[in-house]
């Protein structure tokens, strides 16, 4: 039998217009990071080249990537440039872009820019459609979340992407601009922006170069450990107490406020590990709901931990951000079912790599459809004006 020759390929283009031979000549590295949207950190891609007669883009430019081999290629999103950079001699040039619109001047848009405003008695969906387009996006939201009541929402001196950050993990879901769209999905389901699940691989030891796998402390998340996604949501200020005794056991808490009998009242959800407070006080129920079954299935997720690297292939380029993964023959604890917490894509002379962060799959075996593409849950494309009441 003969081995199949991966020949690793990229296409570019800028506002539209094919830039690939252009960028081809002289490119040294193509990275792109897929971030999950718990992460709380854009997609980023980042081309470094090496030209003395191309000119640089201007910030704004909206970049498309694919990425493939043999001629198979795999649309991995749209772009705005951010940042450019140059340096030599030889003559270097470094482009940044990311997937949430950043240049105000250019098109109008810019998603980290701060805002003050207030949203009084709307669904979520009302808020994602608003967002969206004033990002020159399409909010694309899950059936369960779409109708869901917020009292109030104050947006003051904050940017867009911090306040849905927020407004994600009160309410159980996760928000990320992504490829024209404004994604804002149920909290760890593995859903792509059609309801459709995500696709899924089983990944073996002789298909990897390097993997690492880690077991954290009970009570810990992802966003506690890793240090991202600092802001006024900010799981840090969520209190853990000390257990008491060897039970295994714990209590997240959440208060909020009963607007019909006028007292605070706590949301009580249990979970294996330290008892955890929220300081703050949700303006209701379904919020503090919302807040404390996310945060026990960020404690769940980030229980253990595996990275992986491996040369990529036609299938791996497939996955995405909060994809799942099983991992089969590298040890009695490491083999499970992975949701797939970032991806960084490095495409140079060497070839094509891919490098997965892993985190605990917390959906039942079996809940995924991602092979077949079955047993989707819907969601709702929220265009200017459209009814979000389904």
């Amino acid at each position: 039998m003969g081995l199949t020759h991966w020949e690793a390929d990229f296409t570019l283009l800028s506002d539209g217009k094919d830039v690939t031979e252009a960028i081809r000549r002289g490119v040294n590295e193509i990275r792109f990071t897929d971030n999950g949207a718990a992460t709380k950190q854009t997609d980023s891609l980042d081309i470094t080249l090496y030209s003395e007669v191309l000119a640089l883009p201007p910030k704004g430019v909206t970049l498309s990537l694919s990425l493939g081999f043999n001629g198979n290629m795999v649309n991995k999103g749209q772009f705005t440039v951010c940042q450019v950079k140059s340096s030599g001699p030889p003559r270097k040039i470094q482009i940044t872009a990311t997937a949430a619109p950043m240049n105000n001047a250019r098109h109008g848009y810019d998603a980290t820019s701060t805002r003050n405003r207030t949203f009084e008695d709307k669904t979520l969906g009302d808020i994602l459609e608003r967002v969206a387009a004033d990002n020159g996006l399409t909010g694309r939201i899950s059936a369960s979340l779409v109708n869901i009541k917020v009292p109030s929402v104050i947006q003051l001196a904050e940017s867009d992407l911090s306040m849905m950050s927020r407004l994600a993990s009160q309410y159980g879901a996760v928000s990320k601009p992504s490829n024209g769209f404004w994604l804002f999905l149920e909290y760890g389901a593995a859903q792509a922006s059609d309801g459709g699940f995500l696709p899924d691989i089983t990944i073996t030891p002789d298909m990897v170069s390097d993997w690492s796998y880690q077991e954290g402390d009970r009570g810990s998340d992802s966003a506690n450990s890793s240090g991202k996604g600092k802001g006024k949501d900010d799981d840090k200020k969520w209190k853990v107490s000390k257990p008491t005794s060897d039970d295994t056991s714990g209590s997240i808490r959440t208060k909020y406020y009963n607007e019909s009998t006028g007292e605070i009242e706590t949301y009580t959800v249990q979970h294996d590990g330290p008892d955890i407070d929220n300081p703050h006080t949700s303006a209701d129920k379904e919020s503090a709901k919302g807040s404390a079954d996310t945060k026990a299935k960020k404690v769940k997720k980030a229980g253990k931990k595996m990275t992986i690297t491996a040369p990529c292939t036609q299938e791996m380029l497939k996955l995405t951000a909060e994809s799942r993964i099983t991992t089969q023959g590298f040890g009695k604890s490491e083999d499970r079912r992975w949701q797939v917490e970032s991806i960084d894509w490095t495409l140079n002379s060497r070839g094509l790599v891919a490098s997965f962060s892993l985190a605990t799959d917390i959906q039942a075996a079996g809940g995924g459809k991602g092979k077949s593409g079955k047993g989707k849950k819907p969601t709702f494309t929220l265009e200017k004006g459209s009814e979000t009441t389904h």
